[in-house]
């Protein structure tokens, strides 16, 4: 049986319901999978920032902390 047909042989209520979930599932899963990657290069442009701080060297025990040394 096809799905137009199992459609079909639904009552009135409950080819709503399923529409209503097939709306729900385009919604969450297909656009969300097309907004990936048309973001737009700058997005975040002046929201982020970085403490002065990030480009000090670390120390030879904050070194020794993260196993890098």
């Amino acid at each position: 049986m096809l799905l137009a047909d199992k459609y079909q042989s639904l009552p009135a209520d409950l080819q709503k319901e399923a529409i209503d979930f097939i709306d729900f599932l385009f919604e969450t899963r297909v656009k969300k999978k097309n907004l990936q990657g048309n973001r737009p290069c700058g997005l975040a442009k002046g929201e982020i920032t970085i403490n002065k701080e990030f480009y000090k060297p670390m120390t030879d025990e904050e070194l020794c902390v993260w196993g890098i040394e």
